[in-house]
């Protein structure tokens, strides 16, 4: 089993955007894949947490719309997986709960198309290839569109790469093809204090990582080659949807989206009205 200092730390995320994920619903009447927040009555529901429905700062939580036969289906915040559902109001976007509403949409008959909303900087590895293979099977079935007015970064281009086309307007912010873990070293910190770690442990790799105590090399090199094993992973996800992508646009690097059309990451500039 991993540290789960590891398992937290992959991240396929832009770290230049860390905050203002959630943006408001599109426009358009609830569907049946959306979640309501009154009763028949049209009052709030007293025995749900506010959490099940608001985010911190009382703007509803994204949730699945239809507009006519199109299921617009957002993908807002920080892409994880695995967290409570309480983190949902503070800006993570569940790879489980997005995953059901593309399966849902794509098993409706009444939905003739599905367009992904993307807000988004990216996120955890866990759960991002899954939620990526959810779209891609989504796109067999029907047609599936991505786009995103602000974000599309990493795990969220990730998940969008994997739907028929893909769309931005002209300032959004589109790539960051890649993986990345951080190292903390507190050990000269630890040792300024007269505090001297010491791990035992079953497995030479076991435990790297571990901020209090010196990495190896071989643990140093492993780590390596599990991010570039993803990173590699990513690529190849990317190029079996978008084919036309070259490898010189997938170096972590996010373009604006006038760049990304250039470079193929988008197919085309366009405001989500156009889509629906």
């Amino acid at each position: 089993m991993k540290n789960a200092l590891h398992s937290l730390s992959y991240a396929l995320i832009s770290h230049r955007h860390l905050s203002g994920f959630l943006s408001r619903q599109p426009d358009g009447d609830i569907s049946k894949l959306a979640t309501r927040r009154a009763d028949a009555d049209g009052e709030d529901d007293e025995d749900q947490p506010w959490w099940k429905t608001e985010d911190w700062w009382g703007d509803p939580l994204p949730t699945p719309e239809m507009a006519g036969s199109t299921a617009v289906i957002p993908i807002k915040g920080l892409i994880s997986s695995g967290y409570p559902t309480m983190f949902r109001a503070f800006g993570y976007a569940d790879t489980d709960q997005i995953a059901g509403w593309v399966r849902a949409a794509a098993q409706d008959d009444n939905v003739q198309k599905i367009v992904l909303s993307i807000d988004s900087p990216g996120g955890m590895v866990t759960g991002t290839p899954e939620l990526a293979e959810e779209v891609y099977n989504a796109s067999l079935v029907k047609p599936v569109l991505a786009h995103s007015k602000g974000m599309m970064d990493s795990a969220a281009y990730w998940v969008g790469s994997q739907a028929d086309a893909v769309y931005c307007t002209p300032s959004a912010d589109i790539g960051c093809i890649g993986v990345y873990q951080v190292h903390y070293d507190y050990t000269g910190w630890l040792k300024n204090m007269g505090i001297r770690a010491e791990m035992f442990r079953s497995g030479d790799l076991k435990g790297a990582g571990h901020p209090d105590v010196p990495m190896t090399d071989d643990q140093r090199a492993h780590l390596q080659s599990e991010i570039e094993t993803i990173g590699a992973q990513f690529q190849a996800a990317v190029k079996l949807k978008r084919t036309l992508v070259e490898d010189d646009s997938m170096q972590g690097q996010s373009f604006i989206g006038t760049e990304a059309a250039a470079r193929n990451l988008v197919a085309d500039l366009l405001p989500l009205e156009a889509l629906l």
